[in-house]
């Protein structure tokens, strides 16, 4: 019986799915969920109990480039950890022997981790489960949603919309059971219901931040600012289209979760080159970055000078 680490993506359907399929093929299994600045630091801990585990599979995250070597060149740790990624901007991250970067497949279809995670699942640890029509109309989905194709299947994009709802913990729970107990998938009327009510609270948040952009001069990119929590590919999507000829991207400072989203409005650029300079990762039109940590103390600060963070 295989005991199996998995170190996977906190924010999205992309991340949240390989939890359910790990859960469904391992009977064994610990998993953390991470944001993308977090995955150096776990894995760090990991190293030195590593022998505990048979594989450590890191999906739809990726590590910095001094730990891939360090990894390298111990036959121990790059014999036992698997990652597994999708992310343009970490394309040269192929060059070390336990780590694949898939942008688009050989036959010239975009990947997503929960896509390239199942095909590795099926080449090395296959069960019938695994091929059940439910479980590939959803990684289905949760791929044209994290590549933006959903638009070829309006339907798709409903998965992540039921995830903002549910929540990453409930959403493993919910999903988990589902895809045990169905062989095909479809939306129930409770499902319909929630979706129609959430795109009404979409489309009124939208209404409501499309004029607190702030415009931003950075690194000679004319850059719409906005701080937002909520809705972050429906905001972003919707922002980049209204701005068009005003911005080269946007970006989508999220305080609670200390991470900045961003969405290109100009077809020309490439955020991966963009957000590496602040720690960042992603694809051409679509990326993110870490918010370094002492930001939250220092806007105290501004407000309250003079203050003390106890």
């Amino acid at each position: 019986m295989y005991k199996i680490r998995l170190l996977t993506h906190i924010a999205d359907p992309d991340g949240a799915f390989p939890v359910i399929l790990s859960k469904l093929v391992f009977q064994n299994l610990e998993y953390d969920l991470l944001q993308v600045d977090e995955v150096d630091d776990k894995v760090k801990e990991i190293l030195p109990i590593i022998e505990q585990y048979d594989y450590v599979y890191i999906v739809d995250l990726n590590i910095s480039k001094e730990l891939a070597q360090t990894i390298e060149q111990n036959e121990i740790y790059k014999q036992k950890i698997r990652v597994i990624d999708h992310h343009f901007g970490k394309m040269d991250m192929n060059q070390f022997s336990f780590i694949e970067v898939v942008d688009i497949d050989e036959i010239g279809i975009k990947q997503s981790g929960t896509s390239l995670y199942l095909k590795n699942l099926i080449q090395n640890f296959d069960t019938p489960i695994l091929h059940k029509p439910c479980i590939q109309t959803l990684v289905d989905y949760i791929r044209r949603i994290d590549t933006w194709t959903w638009q070829e299947l309006p339907e798709a994009k409903g998965i992540s919309s039921l995830f903002n709802i549910f929540g990453v913990d409930y959403f493993i729970e919910h999903y988990y059971t589902y895809v045990k107990e169905h062989d095909t998938f479809s939306y129930d009327d409770k499902d319909l219901y929630l979706l129609e009510v959430e795109n009404i609270q979409i489309q009124n948040y939208i209404n409501k931040v499309k004029d607190d952009i702030i415009p931003v001069k950075v690194d000679g990119y004319c850059v719409g600012v906005l701080f937002s929590d909520r809705y972050t590919s429906d905001v972003g999507n919707a922002l980049a289209e209204m701005y068009k000829g005003t911005y080269d991207f946007i970006a989508m400072i999220k305080l609670r979760t200390k991470n900045i989203s961003y969405r290109a409005v100009k077809d020309n650029i490439d955020l991966t080159v963009f957000t590496q300079k602040y720690g960042g990762n992603g694809h051409k039109h679509a990326a993110g970055s870490p918010i370094p940590d002492m930001v939250p103390t220092n806007i105290i600060h501004e407000i309250f000078p003079g203050s003390e963070v106890l």
